[in-house]
């Protein structure tokens, strides 16, 4: 959005000169930040932006988190932008969206060739795996062939009375809070990464920039994220949070508000799951042991993985060829 003060950039340049070529890619993930990216972009970026993001400590995290997308350092295209405008913005800079503003449209084009075999809005409670069925919440049963779950693994596993190690699942849950009020986005990005401590939220998108089909006319809306932790609960009021948000974000000359006209919020467990490396083996042994039982794990939160959202979807598109094939070689 606008370039870093000279004093900053003047300390990462010098970062960059005395960066080693090959950092210490086995070091904890707090000395990892500034092994890879110096210590001036971890201040002022990568650490709080991360520590929000998660709400605890970096020690606390795994340098695997992020697994692959946690991008890879290339100390000439720093060197270019401490000086000039690049165009590498990474692997997340184009999306295609419904024309209607609502991803939603995407999950319920997929599902309404099979509208009249849905389910919906009934919760699963708890699975037998020996009798393959499913309990829902409303105290029916469905029985099952093959199992594709993409419900959150500890929450399935709980499902199966199946105990884990305490540290082998660990995620942290999100908030969002959608803002909607009576004025209009004054810059086009859709969306901020926000390292200032100063404000809780550690992003906050513009979903009336993607499309007008958002908010009424005369009205724009604005969608923060809150990292939890382990915590379920805020301690702040809503509507606080929302003014707060609004008023930072104006004071930036970023939007203009006469009144906010509403406030939502949304917990979101888990948010983000803790990719680590010596727990993949564990994860991949735990998928075979599933796959026998005739259960195939998919998704972000089923296969306990960081995928976007294109990789969940062909997560979920494997899963499904899988049981498809397995069933066909029980017809056969």
């Amino acid at each position: 959005m606008c370039s870093a003060p000279d004093h900053i950039a003047a300390k990462v340049r010098l970062d960059v000169d005395n960066l080693e070529k090959s950092p210490d890619y086995s070091s904890d993930f707090n000395n990892f930040l500034d092994q890879v990216w110096g210590e001036s972009l971890s201040q002022v970026f990568f650490k709080p932006y991360l520590e929000k993001m998660w709400g605890c400590p970096l020690n606390d995290l795994p340098r695997e988190w992020a697994s692959r997308y946690l991008p890879a350092r290339d100390l000439d295209l720093m060197r270019k932008g401490l000086t000039e405008p690049t165009l590498d913005y990474g692997y997340n800079s184009d999306f295609l969206y419904p024309a209607s503003g609502r991803i939603g449209d995407l999950a319920d084009a997929f599902a309404a060739p099979h509208a009249d075999r849905l389910i919906l809005n009934r919760r699963v409670v708890s699975i037998d795996k020996n009798e393959k069925s499913l309990k829902l919440c409303d105290g029916s049963t469905i029985e099952f062939q093959y199992l594709i779950s993409t419900i959150p693994l500890n929450t399935m596993l709980e499902m199966l009375n199946r105990k884990t190690s305490n540290n082998l699942l660990n995620y942290s849950n999100v908030l969002n809070l959608r803002v909607g009020f009576r004025g209009k986005a004054l810059r086009p990005e859709l969306w901020y990464y926000v390292p200032d401590r100063s404000v809780p939220f550690f992003r906050a998108g513009f979903p009336s920039n993607v499309t007008s089909n958002c908010c009424p006319p005369g009205c724009s809306m604005l969608s923060l994220e809150y990292g939890m932790g382990s915590r379920e609960s805020v301690d702040a009021n809503l509507n606080v949070l929302a003014a707060e948000a609004v008023r930072y974000f104006s004071d930036r000359g970023i939007l203009s508000c006469d009144e906010i006209e509403v406030v939502d919020g949304h917990l979101i467990s888990p948010g983000y799951v803790s990719h680590r490396m010596e727990v993949t083996p564990v994860l991949q042994e735990l998928a075979g042991e599933l796959l026998f039982d005739d259960i195939i794990v998919a998704g972000r939160y089923g296969a306990w993985d960081y995928f976007s959202l294109e990789e969940a979807y062909l997560s979920g598109h494997k899963a499904g060829r899988l049981a498809r094939r397995k069933l066909r070689a029980g017809v056969m």
